[in-house]
């Protein structure tokens, strides 16, 4: 599995079909999913649960998978063309600034509800700064020495029961297994910077075949050496960890191979050109929405108000597209 080195481009590239259409991806794929939460009876594949693993749970690492190849890019431009020095502060300004947007948005009153997406996002791009610059084996040898930390942590501390009953997404420590996801996802600017489109091809193929087959086999017990490890997106373990990324992989690798086709959605370009404030947005709507609306209804009234919530998200996306606004911290 070649990993790659950083990216050697210092002008700023053009825009990565790809890339855009990931992006979008994941972000309509949020959406879905946050505003789906609030209802009961729907497919299982549309919820998160406390075991196992459903569609809903490939959207966040996705998103943070996403996060590295463009954390990557940035950040070796600005080595490049301003020091290693001011690409890790304006690094470190952005991710605590999302790290504290966050805070605020997921209320700061309550930490133990801190732990979702935007935090989540922060924390991890903070962890992944002292790695950014350096070759793709070392960010693998970073991510996985992460992950170990988290696995540790979790299965032989008071930590794991303490996640199982009062926090989600990984808790307080989550982003040990989260920076996994973007470190990860960092190896595709490698390739990309490269301009090889079969390296990309064959490369995404066995990152995600080893570390999907990687998932499945740790999260199984293994007799007179370890128990089953608890395999879900609150839990963060190893095993979901590791599948998850690889998934993302293919995902990737899915929008690479509609690009080669010139097969593109204007819809993921609006919604994956301003990630941020869409995220944000779309949560301050599903507040309102989820407030008015029971938690049972019929099927057809719940599709109606997706609809509806979905129209307004596209109003402001294809606003911000039309008018070539990208907002960006």
């Amino acid at each position: 599995m070649s990993t790659g080195e950083s990216s050697p481009a210092g002008n700023k590239p053009s825009r990565i079909s790809s890339i855009d259409q990931l992006r979008g991806y994941t972000i309509l794929g949020m959406i879905l999913v946050n505003y789906l939460s609030h209802f009961k009876g729907l497919p299982w594949a549309l919820s998160h649960h406390r075991e196992g693993f459903s569609y809903a749970d490939t959207i966040a690492p996705s998103f943070l998978f996403i996060v590295g190849i463009g954390f990557n890019l940035s950040f070796n431009r600005k080595v490049l063309n301003r020091g290693l020095g001011a690409a890790r502060r304006e690094a470190l300004k952005r991710y605590l600034l999302i790290t504290l947007i966050g805070i605020v948005v997921y209320g700061p009153h309550n930490w133990h509800g801190w732990w979702n997406a935007l935090v989540d996002i922060g924390l991890a791009g903070l962890l992944a700064i002292p790695f950014m610059h350096r070759s793709g084996r070392v960010r693998v040898l970073a991510a996985c020495g992460y992950l170990v930390l988290f696995q540790v942590m979790f299965s032989w501390t008071r930590y794991g029961p303490y996640l199982s009953e009062h926090s989600f997404d990984g808790g307080p420590l989550g982003p040990l297994s989260w920076v996994f996801c973007l470190l990860l996802g960092s190896l595709v600017w490698d390739w990309l910077a490269k301009g090889k489109k079969e390296a990309v091809f064959w490369n995404s193929i066995l990152w995600g075949t080893g570390l999907t087959a990687a998932g499945m086999i740790l999260e199984m017990e293994w007799p007179g050496i370890k128990a089953q490890w608890p395999f879900s997106h609150r839990c963060m373990t190893m095993p979901f960890t590791l599948l998850s990324t690889g998934l993302a992989f293919f995902v990737f690798l899915l929008f690479q191979c509609l690009d080669r086709f010139s097969i593109r959605l204007t819809v993921l370009n609006m919604f994956g050109m301003n990630p941020l404030a869409l995220y944000v947005f779309h949560l301050l709507l599903v507040e309102i929405f989820h407030f008015f609306l029971p938690r049972e209804m019929p099927l057809v009234w719940i599709l109606a108000s997706l609809s509806l919530f979905f129209l307004i998200c596209y109003a402001l996306a294809w606003r911000l597209w039309r008018d070539r606004i990208v907002i960006k911290i």
